[in-house]
């Protein structure tokens, strides 16, 4: 696991000193990524930078990786690699010097081309450079599990694994339409950034670029398919192919912890680790709150005990969150989900004791694990209302008590799925982005990128509609919201998480299986049936988010209120006037905005560390 920075040009660059000295800034600012090596190339055309954090083949693995032709930068881990160094020795009699991934990824991509990313079964984003041909061939994995962002302008193509390790390259401006996106999905999906110059690669893609005709080709290298026939279900099946993931990513040469919260999914993986790590002991770590609505404390103690783990759990307050505001900034463009700050403070504890975890990330998207799951099938049994009735339930519904009439309210206001989905998705409802745009340079730009990328996922898949929410789910939500959480805060503390679920049979697996199986996790709740009673599989999912709504009626509020007086960058994008009324009405107890409020705070913050660059 790792951070790069490359930069690539068809000709010699001019002032490559200069060069040199920002690509070291911007390994500089990613070492968080790799404490353990900083090392860089360069070359007349070219500067590459690396910061590796040592997990396999601690000795040997530095990168860049290079011969006469070729040189890679890689991040991540194939857990496959054994497999295909073997296969690669066999049908190209191929040696190795290392013991390492990235040699098997680099002969692999040197002999293969783009054919050899469909064997690879990891969590990946690379850079890959033909000198002789002078292309680059760059890709990310299929998940999302690791970042990827990059630039191509004036012939020179840059790139790197946080934003932070190409902007000094780049003369960035804020894009509108993305600060829009952000307050409407709480994250900005790919192919877009904060920045109109830097994109994201999207998941499952490669960008093959050639630097001598300026021709840029990006292209999916894998899809996932809806059979209209779904598979026979088959427990032994999954229970098998879930060790075998599980065993690949116990493959380390330092040791391997796990987050345990108590739930069903990282209980599955706990479990799975004991079975093959035997009378081993190791390390699982939890986090909770002083609020006991939000704390699972006692199911990851019972969990811990039964499989006999060296259990870490720690508290966090709204003093963890008032001391570490900083951390906002360490995404490099607005990112609003709260449960970030209680992963970077359990990460920063991880990483005093093991270098790698295993957690169950995926799960939700791939076994129907969210509440909203059941709002969509509500919404096709209400779409056989008669219109003229719907508009009486809305009407006398809208100022309801009742949560269930509440819901119906708000499902009978939609047409199309994609706008009830953009709409559970986000904190802001369109309505309320309107109103927090108001008066302000932002109020004329349409937006359309959430809801284009919504349609396209939730459209392109015919399946049955849990199919179709999971299917946008795992191009929206997952890669862009839960897996750059957990990569952003864990890799900020030299902590590499690796999720079992993500693997590509998994996925294939979930995909194909019946829809009455995958309804709040049943296939995953059987599995565990034998070991634990109903309570601890049948209780209602909590969730991993912190007291929002009570802190900003405290302590928080106080912090927001002194930033919203500081600060002045944010004026230019959002409306006063709506911000005191969503604050006043919050702290009145007139309605739950912490949330909201949550996401305002982000984006002060982030617009205040960025005024001296915004260029609106």
């Amino acid at each position: 696991m790792c951070g790069f920075s490359a930069v690539i040009s068809a000709s010699d660059l001019n002032n490559i000193d200069t060069y040199y000295k920002k690509m070291e800034k911007c390994i500089d600012e990613i070492s968080h990524r790799g404490p353990d090596d900083r090392t860089f190339l360069k070359e007349q055309n070219c500067l590459f930078g690396h910061a590796r954090l040592s997990i396999l083949d601690i000795n040997k693995g530095n990168q860049p990786f290079k011969d006469d032709n070729y040189i890679l930068v890689y991040n991540g881990e194939i857990y496959n690699f054994k497999n295909l160094r073997k296969k690669l020795g066999l049908k190209y009699n191929q040696t190795f010097k290392t013991d390492c991934d990235t040699e098997v990824l680099f002969h692999g991509l040197r002999l293969m081309g783009t054919d050899f990313l469909n064997y690879l079964d990891g969590m990946f984003s690379f850079v890959f450079y033909d000198r002789k041909k002078n292309t680059v061939l760059a890709a990310r994995d299929i998940s999302g599990e690791k970042p990827f962002f990059y630039n191509y302008s004036e012939g020179i193509f840059k790139a790197g694994s946080e934003i932070k390790a190409i902007k000094s390259f780049v003369k960035a401006t804020v894009d509108k339409k993305a600060v829009k996106d952000f307050f409407r999905l709480q994250y900005i999906p790919a192919p877009f950034t904060i920045y109109s110059e830097i994109k994201k690669l999207p998941q499952g893609c490669f960008l093959r670029l050639d630097l001598k005709k300026h021709t840029v080709e990006i292209k999916k290298f894998h899809k996932i398919k809806i059979l209209k026939s779904k598979k026979n279900y088959n427990i032994s099946d999954f229970i098998k192919i879930f060790n075998f993931s599980v065993k690949k990513r116990l493959t380390s040469d330092v040791e391997v912890g796990a987050f345990l919260s108590g739930g069903i999914d990282s209980t599955l993986v706990v479990r799975e680790m004991r079975d093959i790590m035997k009378n081993k002991k190791f390390h699982t770590f939890s986090i909770g709150f002083n609020e006991k609505e939000f704390d699972e404390s006692n199911y990851s103690y019972e969990v811990s005990r039964k499989y006999n783990t060296i259990h870490h759990h720690y508290y966090f307050s709204v003093k963890d969150v008032c001391d570490n505001l900083e951390i906002i900034s360490h995404f490099d463009e607005p990112f609003g989900d709260s449960s970030a700050m209680p992963v970077m403070f359990l990460s920063k504890k991880i990483s005093e004791y093991v270098k790698v975890v295993l957690s169950g990330d995926g799960a939700d998207e791939l076994f129907g694990g969210y509440h909203r799951y059941r709002v969509f099938h509500y919404f096709y049994l209400l779409k056989l209302i008669p219109d003229f009735l719907k508009k009486i339930i809305v009407f006398l519904t809208s100022e309801s008590a009742i949560p269930l009439l509440r819901r119906v309210n708000r499902i009978l206001k939609y047409n199309k799925i994609e706008e009830l989905y953009a709409d559970l998705m986000g904190n802001f409802n369109s309505e309320e982005i309107a109103n927090l745009f108001r008066k302000t340079q932002m109020e004329s730009i349409n937006i359309n990128h959430e809801n284009r990328i919504i349609q396209k996922n939730i459209v392109r898949c015919n399946g049955d509609i849990l199919d179709r929410i999971m299917y946008s789910d795992f191009y929206t939500y997952l890669p862009y919201d839960i897996l750059t959480k957990v990569d952003m805060m864990t890799m900020k503390s030299g902590v590499e998480s690796r999720a079992p679920f993500l693997s590509k049979k998994i996925i294939k697996f979930a995909f194909d299986l019946p829809v009455s199986f995958k309804k709040n996790k049943k296939i995953l709740k059987n599995m565990l049936k034998s070991e634990f009673d109903d309570k601890f599989i049948y209780r209602s999912k909590q969730g991993f988010a912190i007291p929002v709504d009570r802190w900003f009626r405290e302590e928080l509020g106080n912090v927001l209120k002194k930033l919203l007086l500081e600060n002045k960058e944010w004026k230019k994008y959002l409306n006063s006037d709506y911000i005191d009324f969503l604050f006043n009405e919050h702290i009145n107890f007139k309605k739950s905005n912490g949330r909201k409020l949550w996401q305002i705070m982000v984006f002060v913050l982030w617009a205040e560390n960025e005024k001296s660059e915004l260029n609106i």
